[in-house]
């Protein structure tokens, strides 16, 4: 839209001729509107301050109000390489301006990835409360039974259990070095819990030893641990334009330092889960 169109809508907006705007957060976020119903984000915010800001857009005027986010794994990597894209377009503009100006833009795009990934630990955490874990992040303590189920996690009627996965975590990262550190978590997913895939022959991974090591784990179970490993650090995803017409690729390295933290069993990798029926088998005869 041009200015006089963005102006136009942000009238009709403000006073109540539209019902819904599709907005930036450049346009449209920073309406202090207090009787808004809902926001939906249909893309990952980069951090949790921008989500909290965003989110708290809905139901100022103190009645009911829906926050809906749409969440893919996919839009971490997409989101990734916008940030590193946009950092290397800044980096011409500080390249002759001395060392410390190369390392604040280092600093800077270190920072954006880690907010971001703390972002993606929000979105995949469908265990605790959303508002002591966006609170936690200020710094703010927040006692969940005072959500009153307004969030997804509360409202589910589960029993959680704490899940010691450090095993299949050394199997993921060693996995990630058996394939030479040039593969996406999708294939190491794939190859994980045996896939049989024209991909996987062609690269003879069927024939490795950890080949159908994790089929034992569903998908998502195999998913979220590989996915903690990225982002806690042993594993770092590297990001870049696979081909000419922009899509955007990831390949898992082995950060060696903290992945030898886990091989030496210094470190145990616990994460809570939903108590399924076959764990409260499990539980039961235990």
């Amino acid at each position: 839209m041009d200015a006089a169109q963005r102006s136009f809508v942000q009238r009709q907006w403000s006073k109540d001729e539209v019902n819904i705007i599709c907005a930036t957060v450049a346009f449209g976020m920073g309406i202090n509107k207090p009787d808004v119903r809902f926001v939906i984000h249909h893309s990952l915010p980069k951090s949790i301050e921008g989500y909290h800001q965003e989110c708290g857009r809905a139901g100022r005027d103190g009645q009911r109000a829906s926050c809906v986010l749409y969440y893919s794994y996919s839009d971490y990597i997409r989101v990734k390489h916008m940030i590193i894209q946009g950092q290397a377009e800044q980096s011409p503009w500080t390249a002759g301006c001395g060392r410390n100006n190369m390392k604040n833009s280092d600093g800077i795009l270190e920072k954006n990835t880690e907010n971001l990934l703390r972002m993606v630990s929000y979105s995949e955490n469908d265990v605790d409360c959303r508002r002591l874990l966006q609170l936690l992040h200020f710094g703010e303590k927040f006692d969940s039974g005072n959500c009153g189920n307004t969030c997804d996690n509360c409202l589910k009627i589960k029993t959680l259990v704490e899940k010691d996965v450090t095993e299949s975590a050394k199997q993921l990262v060693e996995l990630v070095k058996l394939t030479g550190q040039h593969f996406s978590s999708s294939h190491i997913l794939e190859v994980y819990r045996g896939s049989l895939s024209q991909f996987v022959k062609r690269h003879r991974h069927e024939s490795l030893s950890l080949h159908g090591a994790g089929k034992h784990l569903a998908k998502g179970e195999a998913s979220r641990i590989l996915r903690h490993l990225v982002i806690e650090d042993f594993l770092a995803e590297d990001v870049k334009k696979s081909d000419i017409y922009g899509s955007v690729s990831s390949v898992l390295k082995v950060n060696e330092s903290k992945a030898y933290n886990l091989r030496s069993g210094e470190q145990r990798i616990v994460l809570r889960c939903s108590l399924s029926l076959s764990m409260l088998l499990e539980h039961m005869f235990h």
